[in-house]
């Protein structure tokens, strides 16, 4: 089961690489995250997956916006996440 935990500790990763790669925080946004989770989906945060939700938005976001600037996110971090 992804927690909020598990959420947050991939994006402190991916903030490291964005910060070294001169892009800052630029490849993570929680709030694009929530809105691909909650809208239109019938989820809720009290829902079970909500988390894993977040993470996999997360993941998928973040490899097209590492990707969209020639960045390997997979590389970067040393395991598959997009």
């Amino acid at each position: 089961m992804t927690t909020k935990q598990d959420y947050y500790s991939l994006q402190a990763e991916i903030d490291a690489v964005g910060a070294k790669h001169g892009l800052g925080v630029d490849l993570t946004d929680p709030c694009v995250d929530m809105q691909n989770v909650l809208d239109g989906t019938g989820v809720k945060e009290t829902d079970p997956d909500f988390w894993a939700r977040m993470y996999a938005s997360m993941c998928s976001a973040a490899g097209e916006r590492a990707e969209e600037r020639g960045i390997n996110i997979n590389k970067e971090l040393g395991r598959i996440i997009y």
